[in-house]
């Protein structure tokens, strides 16, 4: 990560980015990318393959000279049905064949892209690195309070909020049920997207879910209390 300070909406941020942008030089071909839909059809994994499964990560140590690798030997992939879900298998090349390349590959390939919601969208930003985390100006931490983050969501200086499990939070159905548990070692943070159309739409519908939930609250205690 690297920081820097910038200026929006009148309030100075402490900001943190997840990578520098200075080129080194291109990378060997890569004929499997991450995200990449395969088939994967191993030789000694039972009846239940071959499968459809996507590519989740790959061993960068056969492209970057004295990278350490935790991936076996001769099985530079890992694969499985989502970039968050287990189990996740390791592949050699020779078990593995291109159904379709997913949006990383068409991204720097500059081919459409295609995501089923908004938030596979957010996700696959923050996978490229195309965010920036904000820090609060009140502490000039990377640690906020809920009701902070919306406040600086509706004056625009914040696109969302991303908290414990790494995940941004558009609805209140995204934050963990044990947030008290988990808040302690990773502090909620505000976020900026790089590019503004997809950071207006994070934004606008992050308000909206919390409003809705404030309203339908709101509604349940009055209920509540006139039973």
């Amino acid at each position: 990560m690297t920081e820097s300070s910038i200026e929006i909406g009148g309030f100075h941020f402490r900001v943190s980015e997840p990578h520098d942008k200075d080129f080194l030089r291109d990378l060997r071909e890569i004929p499997l990318w991450e995200g990449d839909k395969v088939l994967y059809s191993p030789v000694d994994r039972g009846e239940k393959f071959p499968q459809e499964l996507i590519i989740v990560d790959l061993d960068y140590s056969l492209y970057l000279p004295n990278r350490p690798s935790s991936f076996p030997r001769g099985h530079p992939y890992r694969v499985a049905s989502d970039f968050n879900s287990s189990p996740s298998y390791h592949a050699a090349a020779d078990e593995l064949r291109l159904v379709e390349h997913g949006n990383i590959w068409r991204y720097y390939n500059n081919e459409p892209l295609s995501f089923k919601d908004l938030g596979e969208e957010t996700r696959f930003f923050k996978i490229i690195g195309h965010y920036k985390e904000l820090a609060n100006p009140k502490t000039d931490l990377f640690q906020w309070e809920i009701d902070e983050i919306l406040e600086f969501i509706t004056k625009g200086t914040a696109h969302g909020m991303m908290g414990t499990t790494n995940e941004l939070w558009i609805s209140p159905d995204d934050i963990p049920t044990d947030l008290p548990k988990k808040i302690g070692f990773r502090q909620i943070c505000a976020v900026r997207f790089d590019d503004e159309n997809l950071g207006k739409r994070v934004a606008d519908a992050t308000i909206a879910n919390f409003t809705k939930s404030d309203r339908q609250n709101h509604q349940a205690n009055v209920q509540n209390k006139s039973l």
